[in-house]
C-alpha cells in the first residue's frame, strides 16, 4: 500500500470550511440521542473526544497503517483548529473526515442524506462517462444526448472532485461510485461550490455523434429507486438451458441459503451457470457458506479469505468465527485433512502488506471444503460470476472466492472491495458513534480486500440502455454469447 499523507488530506484543514461543517457529517456516526444533536462542546471536551477517538484508531483500528497516515499529526491538527465551543455534528464532520483518510470502506463517511434534495435523475457510470437516466428508469433524461457534460457551472469531473476529500480512500472504483451518489444527492456539493439552484440546474448533455442539449431541472425530494429495483431479474433458466441464479442481496430481508436450496436443483442439469451478484452490497457470509460446495467434488478444499483481528480487550476469541465463518488453523471445527490443507496453503501465503503480528490475532480462514456425505451434488459444468462496482463487503468475498477457481469466469466491472468486521464505539462527551475496522482481510492471493476490490476476468462496461427498463443487458450477453460460441465449438470438435 505504502501510501503517504497526500495533498487532499492536507487540505482537509484549510480554512474556509467552517460553513461547510455545519451541513456535513459522516452517515457512519451517529450521537445516539436525540439531544445531542444539538449539543455544545467546551473546547476540552471535543479535545479530549479527539484523544479518545486517536486511543481508538491507535488501539482497535485494524487499518490504522495501512496507508501511512500520520494519526498524531492529524489528530493534533483537528485539536488545534478547535479554539471554541463546538457543535457536535461539527465535531462528527471533522471526525469523518479524518476517516477519509483511510482505506476502511466499511467507515465510509460521505455526504448527509438525510435533509434536502437531489437532481431529478440517476447518475449511472458507463465507463468514463455519467449517464443521465430518469428516475423510473423509463428512459434517458433526454433521448438523444445520454451522457452529462456539465452541470450548473462545473464538468461532472469537478463534481466528483468535490466530493473525493469525504471518501474513504479505499479502491478507485469504490471511491467513483461512492462520489457519483454524492453528486446526485447534489445540495451539499453545490454549497461546497457556491452554486444555487433556486431558479433551478441546468445540466449540460452530449452523445457519441456531437449531439448537445442543455436542459433546466428542478430538485426533488430524494427517491431512492435504483436501476435493480426498477428492473429486477429473478433466478430463472435462460433459453438454450442455461442457468441464471439471482442474488441481489446478502443482508436484510434476503433468505440467500434458502435461495441456494430452492434454486440449485432446478439448475442442476443446465449447461452452463450464470450467477449474478451485480449491485449486491454485501452482508452474511452464509449465502456464500451454502452455495460454494456445489462446486466442488468431495475432499476438495478452497481457501475464499484470509483474516486478522486487532487484539483488543472486548474482541473475544470467537470475533471472527460466529461472525465471518473464519476460524483458526488449530480450531476443533477441522478435520485432520483440513488443518493439514489450511498448513499447505499458509506455507504458500505471503500477504500484500505486513500488519503487525503482536497487534494482532493468528489468521483465520474461511474455507470451503466438502467433506464426505454431504448432499449437495456436484455441478461441474463453466460457471460465470457477474460484478460491478456495487459489489462490496460480503460480496467482495463472494466474488474473491469464486476468482481463479476451476470453471469460473467474472464478468463486468471490478468490485469496491471492502471487508472490514466493522464495530462501534462511542466517544466519551459527544456520544459520537465512531464505526472502525476491526480486522485486516485477504484475498488468497495475499491481496487486501480493501482497497482493492476484485477484478474481473472478462472486463465489460456496461452500455447506457442497459440501465433502462426495456434496455438489453449487455454484460449478461456477452457471457451467453461467449456460452453460446463454447457450446458451438464443442460440437464443431
Amino acid at each position: 500500500m505504502g501510501r503517504k499523507l497526500n495533498d487532499r488530506q492536507r487540505a482537509v484543514w484549510l480554512p474556509g470550511v467552517a460553513l461547510l461543517l455545519v451541513i456535513l457529517h459522516g452517515l457512519c456516526f451517529q450521537a445516539h440521542a436525540a439531544e445531542s444533536e444539538q449539543l455544545i462542546l467546551t473546547v476540552d471536551e471535543a479535545r479530549q473526544d479527539l484523544d479518545d477517538f486517536q486511543r481508538q484508531l491507535e488501539q482497535r483500528f485494524s487499518y490504522v497503517n495501512a496507508n501511512n497516515v500520520d494519526v498524531i499529526a492529524a489528530i493534533s491538527g483537528a485539536k488545534a483548529d478547535i479554539t471554541g465551543p463546538i457543535p457536535v455534528d461539527e465535531l462528527s464532520d471533522r471526525i469523518a473526515r479524518l476517516i477519509a483518510m483511510f482505506i476502511d470502506g466499511h467507515a465510509r463517511p460521505r455526504l448527509n442524506t438525510e435533509t434536502g434534495v437531489e437532481l431529478p435523475f440517476r447518475i449511472e457510470m458507463s465507463g468514463p462517462r455519467y449517464v443521465a437516466v430518469k428516475p423510473d428508469g423509463s428512459g434517458f433524461l433526454n433521448d438523444t444526448t445520454p451522457f452529462i457534460r456539465r452541470i450548473a457551472a462545473y464538468s461532472m469531473q469537478r463534481w466528483v472532485a468535490a466530493a473525493d476529500a469525504y471518501i474513504a480512500q479505499g479502491s478507485p472504483q469504490m471511491v467513483r461510485r461512492r462520489a457519483v451518489r454524492a453528486v446526485q444527492r447534489f445540495q451539499v456539493l453545490a454549497t461546497m461550490l457556491g452554486v444555487s439552484s433556486d431558479e433551478g440546474v441546468a445540466v449540460e448533455l452530449y452523445g457519441l455523434n456531437g449531439e448537445s442539449a442543455t436542459i433546466t431541472v428542478k430538485l426533488l425530494v430524494p427517491v431512492d429507486k435504483g436501476p435493480e429495483e426498477n428492473n429486477e431479474r429473478e433466478s430463472t433458466i435462460l433459453p438454450g438451458n442455461i442457468g441464471y441464479l439471482r442474488i441481489p442481496s446478502f443482508s436484510g430481508p434476503a433468505n440467500v441459503p434458502a435461495l441456494v436450496r430452492e434454486w440449485m436443483p432446478r439448475l442442476k442439469d443446465t449447461q452452463a451457470l450464470i450467477i449474478d451478484v451485480r449491485g449486491n452490497g454485501g452482508g452474511s457470509r452464509a449465502g456464500l457458506v451454502e452455495l460454494f460446495p456445489y462446486f466442488q467434488r468431495e475432499g476438495e478444499f478452497h481457501v475464499g479469505n484470509v483474516s486478522a483481528y486487532r487484539l483488543y480487550p472486548e474482541f473475544k476469541e470467537n470475533h471472527l468465527s460466529d461472525a465471518r465463518f473464519s476460524y483458526r488453523e488449530d480450531d476443533q471445527r477441522w478435520e485432520p485433512w483440513e488443518r493439514q490443507a489450511i498448513a499447505d496453503f499458509r506455507q504458500e501465503f505471503v500477504p500484500e502488506w505486513n500488519h503487525q503480528p503482536g497487534d494482532f490475532s493468528d489468521w483465520h480462514y474461511l474455507v470451503s471444503s466438502k467433506r464426505k456425505g454431504d448432499p449437495r451434488f456436484y455441478y461441474g459444468n463453466d460457471i460465470y460470476v457477474l460484478i460491478d462496482d456495487g459489489c462490496f463487503s460480503a460480496t467482495d468475498i463472494f466474488a474473491g472466492t469464486f476468482k481463479g477457481f476451476r470453471n469460473t469466469l467474472l464478468v463486468g466491472q471490478p468490485t469496491s472491495g471492502g471487508s472490514a468486521r466493522s464495530v462501534t464505539e462511542d466517544l466519551p462527551h459527544s456520544k459520537i458513534r465512531i464505526r472502525l475496522a476491526s480486522m485486516v482481510s485477504f484475498q488468497p492471493d495475499g491481496q487486501l480486500y480493501d482497497g482493492r476490490g476484485i477484478h474481473p476476468d472478462i472486463y465489460v462496461d456496461a452500455t447506457p440502455d442497459s440501465f433502462l427498463n426495456d434496455g438489453k443487458d449487455n454484460v449478461l450477453n456477452v457471457v451467453l454469447d461467449r456460452i453460446h460460441s463454447e457450446r458451438q465449438k464443442r460440437t464443431d470438435e
